[in-house]
């Protein structure tokens, strides 16, 4: 089977975890870019496989808007397991006081100001993954709850990793269009 540049362009940025958005700019933006090497889509700014090392590279110097955001640790863990002052003020800044108050709460301090180091939060035991609608009011991917800016707030303040473990937590996940009607 034979792939077309365009078609290359998005599998090789779904990969990445590109959103739709950032694909089709992509594929608009490198389709001129690229060339086809045997049934291989390459780039011709490095001349190789769109999914090389030195492609990759070329990707976050001169098209970083392409990928998605890189995330090593929250900023939540910064900010409170780590003791990071910073990472608490930018946090507060993101999110606003009372949501960095609560979020602070959850690593065992008194509030975002709390100058201690915290500790991970464990999940709760016997905790379902299916409870109930009380369970889940202030998740922003639940359905009764449905708020994309608290996503994106969210997102930025616990990383991606969390913020996927509690979208899924109510069968949705991130970058859903509209909550998932079976919670």
């Amino acid at each position: 089977m034979s792939i077309d540049i365009p078609t290359g362009i998005d599998e090789f940025l779904k990969t990445q975890g590109s959103t739709d958005a950032q694909r089709a700019d992509a594929i608009a933006v490198l389709t001129s870019q690229c060339t086809m090497v045997g049934d291989v889509v390459t780039l011709k700014a490095t001349g190789e496989a769109i999914e090389s090392k030195a492609s990759r590279e070329w990707f976050q110097t001169n098209k970083p808007h392409l990928l998605p955001p890189v995330y090593e640790r929250s900023l939540a863990d910064r900010a409170f397991i780590d003791g990071n002052l910073g990472a608490r003020a930018a946090l507060v800044k993101q999110i606003g006081k009372p949501e960095a108050d609560k979020i602070a709460q959850r690593y065992g301090l008194r509030s975002a100001h709390d100058t201690r180091r915290g500790a991970a939060p464990a999940e709760p035991e016997g905790k379902k993954k299916n409870g109930d609608g009380a369970e889940h009011r202030s998740n922003p991917f639940h359905a009764s709850n449905w708020n994309l800016t608290a996503q994106a707030r969210l997102l930025r303040a616990v990383g991606t990793e969390k913020c996927a473990a509690i979208a899924n937590a109510v069968g949705s996940k991130i970058g859903a269009t509209r909550p998932n009607p079976n919670f």
